[in-house]
């Protein structure tokens, strides 16, 4: 269905030229998480008005039968006329951090309803081995599946926040 959705622009999107901006992988074991931030320069859409597009993203990869595949990816469009002050960003970095380290105390204490109470009500998480799970529902019964194991533990610390 993906195909189909992005039929439309097959062929008539160009781009000048890209910069990848301050790339950073995170590696345990076979997952890899790459981020990075992207500018798309002169992109033009079927002929139209030549623009600059702003992305931050982030790209999940696993190591399968020795090589590095993309199992996630996900890019966000950054609005160029966004103008927050230092302050607003550091405060949103503060909360950020401050919600970070309350989700791994609960993982660490294995506190369910603590857990799953950081996800969106419509949000997707994809585990190893598992179908992706849709809404807090079905991330609460997988998790709950996972915490009951006694050798289960996981430990969480974000290595850098930035609010841009």
């Amino acid at each position: 269905s993906l195909k189909k959705y992005i039929a439309p622009f097959t062929g008539k999107i160009s781009i000048e030229r890209v910069e990848m901006i301050d790339p950073k992988v995170q590696r345990a074991g076979d997952l890899a998480v790459l981020t990075f931030n992207l500018i798309d320069y002169g992109a033009q859409v079927a002929g139209g008005p030549k623009t600059t597009a702003r992305w931050n993203s982030t790209e999940v990869y696993r190591r399968i039968n020795g090589s590095w595949k993309i199992v996630h990816s996900h890019w966000s469009y950054v609005k160029p006329d966004i103008n927050e002050t230092e302050d607003v960003r550091e405060a949103d970095a503060r909360a950020i951090r401050e919600s970070e380290t309350k989700w791994a105390q609960a993982w660490a204490a294995k506190d369910l309803d603590e857990i799953v109470s950081h996800y969106a009500d419509d949000a997707s998480v994809d585990l190893a081995n598992m179908p992706i799970l849709n809404g807090q529902d079905a991330i609460r019964a997988a998790l709950k599946q996972r915490l009951a194991d006694p050798n289960f533990a996981l430990t969480l610390a974000p290595a850098q926040i930035e609010v841009s």
